[in-house]
Parts: structure tokens; sequence; C-alpha cells
């Protein structure tokens, strides 16, 4: 970490990339949803896409507490 005169903390931007890749997947996710919802009129793209995202957190939130319950053995 560096620190300026009155000691405010700079960021390093190299730790940064990886929220960079996570906003890119992000993003690109939604232009092909808006786009495939104009071109094609698919309008259960975007509901898909949500239920999508919470059956992966939920699947990523069961085995981080399965991973947890083993490590307290």
């Amino acid at each position: 970490m560096r620190y300026n005169r009155i000691g405010i903390v700079y960021l390093n931007h190299s730790f940064m990339a990886l929220n960079y890749i996570w906003i890119g997947f992000f993003l690109t996710a939604f232009a092909v949803a808006a786009v495939r919802s104009i071109l094609l009129g698919d309008t259960q793209l975007f509901t898909d896409i949500v239920n999508a995202t919470f059956a992966s957190a939920r699947t990523g939130f069961e085995i981080s507490l399965g991973l947890t319950g083993v490590l307290a053995l």
C-alpha cells in the first residue's frame, strides 16, 4: 500500500483487475440479452437470467456452507 502526505491510501489498480472482468461478464450478458430481446422479441430472457443468477448464488452458498462444515470437523 502506498500513502500520500496526509495518510490517504492509494488504490493499486492491479488488484481491481478481477472487478473489471466481472463487470465485463455482466455487461456482455446484458448486451446479448438486450440484442436478443430487441431483434428476436424474446421477452422471457431477462426472467431466465435473473432466475439463473439466483440459482447459481444458491448453489455457491450451499457449496460454501458444506465446505465450512467440513472445515469445522
